[in-house]
């Protein structure tokens, strides 16, 4: 058990696309086949050179569709420039080198907070002088509250020991000295001893420590070793509440599952959720250690950052038109490229003109256009394929958005559909390298028979991100 003491400060409280045309009865082709056949390769690759050859290509189901953005804008930060960042801070009477800020180890950031505790530091309350029971600390403060919500919230920093730090301290009484590195203490109105979720040092690890009201143990969960001299970088994702909940990640690795914990006791002489704020620095035992010469207890903090839920934003949509050919097995239709006969600048639900298209003239024959890439900023992008064409009677005309090796979605016209526009509605694809969304294509392959002709070809794409 620790900071057994009621807190000096009082908290105060945080303030779709179109569908596709249904379709129409069967029409007439606008040009017999001819006997040409075009093949056009581009971005090489063995399932490429199959489709060549004449080969079909085989149905490759579709990877999994991008998870469902997650968005968090930051709600307050102490990146370690000022210690002004915290709201107070509580050191020894008289002191100014217990809280500094420091040029941070290793170049992790310009600078960042160091906190040092000594035998004997008994930390005041800056507002009234008077000392504050417990044990030996130096802690910045931040006096916001966190409140009851079925709202996460996120915590992120990196905390480093210093080379020096003792391993596995030991005090005078034979007992290993407690140690906290980062703490969320209950409001000086709420039940409990120990605050209900700290960052705490035992047995040379790092442990999230989690609390009851009556001060024993809720859970102890291993989240990494000490290793002295060393960055951690930690994420916390917590509901505050009597029964929220945490999970925790150190170095982007998830360390802990979601898992239930009553983040908030309940207030004196209540029923009803109190409230939580943090404090970050370093506080101890306040016994000396035995022997006395074994280390100096100091710890650095760095990038702290409180986020909460925001709303992911919508981009406008990109057209993206083909600009090459694959293969063209289709062997009537516009002399050249397929792409240069589906690029029509049109869009649905815009009837398009017989200028230019492609036919397929006989059954299993595969044409396969690639679609101008995009410049990319993260998020998810939504993909879409349209084309404008038919399907003659005896023919089903197969369209496949693809993306690399991946089939991302299909559909397939039905024999004796006259032209309309079509759509192939791809899942949510994750857009976070430019190269996610290289080497989109649309894949058109007939079934049963020739008789199909594809007027204007096109995808879109409508990107997804966080707010900046």
């Amino acid at each position: 058990m620790y900071d057994v003491s009621r807190n000096p400060f009082r908290p105060v409280s945080a303030a779709a696309p179109v569908p596709p045309v249904p379709p129409a009865s069967s029409s007439r082709l606008l040009s017999p086949p001819d006997s040409s056949r075009r093949v056009y390769l581009r971005r090489g690759s063995a399932a490429l050179l199959g489709l060549a050859l004449g080969i079909a290509p085989p149905l490759v189901v579709a990877g999994p569709a991008a998870a469902a953005l997650e968005c968090y804008q930051p709600s307050w930060s102490a990146p370690g420039e000022s210690l002004s960042e915290w709201n107070t801070v509580q050191v020894p009477a008289g002191t100014t080198d217990r809280l500094t800020i420091v040029p941070a180890p290793q170049g992790n950031s310009p600078h960042a907070l160091r906190a040092e505790v000594r035998d004997g530091d008994v930390a005041v309350n800056p507002a009234n002088g008077q000392p504050i029971a417990g044990g030996w600390r130096a802690e910045g403060v931040r006096t916001v509250a966190e409140t009851a919500s079925n709202q996460t919230v996120r915590y992120e920093w990196s905390t480093m020991l210093d080379p020096t730090y003792p391993q596995n301290p030991v005090g005078t009484d034979g007992k290993p000295i407690w140690q906290v590195i980062t703490q969320w203490h209950q409001g000086d109105n709420d039940q409990g001893s120990s605050p209900p979720v700290a960052f705490i040092i035992e047995s040379g690890q790092i442990v999230l420590h989690l609390t009851r009201p009556d001060g024993t143990d809720a859970a102890k969960h291993v989240l990494a070793p000490i290793a002295r001299g060393t960055w951690h970088h930690f994420r916390m994702d917590v509901r505050w509440g009597l029964a929220g909940s945490v999970t925790v990640w150190h170095n982007n690795t998830q360390v802990l599952a979601s898992t239930a914990a009553q983040t908030l006791f309940p207030q004196l002489n209540s029923a009803q959720p109190g409230t939580a704020y943090m404090k970050m620095g370093l506080y101890r035992k306040p016994i000396a250690l035995d022997p006395p010469t074994t280390g100096t207890f100091a710890v650095f903090h760095d990038e702290v950052r409180r986020s909460i839920p925001a709303t992911p934003v919508t981009g406008p949509e990109t057209v993206l038109r083909p600009d090459g050919d694959v293969l063209r097995q289709w062997t009537g239709g516009t002399t050249g490229t397929a792409a240069a006969a589906l690029d029509d600048a049109v869009t649905q639900p815009t009837a398009v003109p017989a200028a230019d298209y492609i036919y397929a003239g006989g059954p299993n024959r595969v044409t396969e256009v690639t679609l101008a890439d995009q410049a990319l900023s993260g998020g998810t992008s939504a993909l879409t394929g349209w084309f404008y064409a038919n399907a003659g009677a005896g023919t089903q005309l197969r369209a496949d958005l693809v993306q690399g090796a991946t089939v991302l979605a299909t559909t397939t016209v039905p024999a004796s559909s006259g032209f309309g526009w079509r759509s192939i509605s791809g899942p949510a694809t994750a857009a976070l390298s430019q190269q996610s969304l290289t080497d989109t294509r649309l894949r058109f392959t007939t079934i049963g028979g020739g008789d199909s002709n594809i007027r204007a070809a096109y995808a879109t794409s409508v990107p997804t991100t966080c707010p900046s």
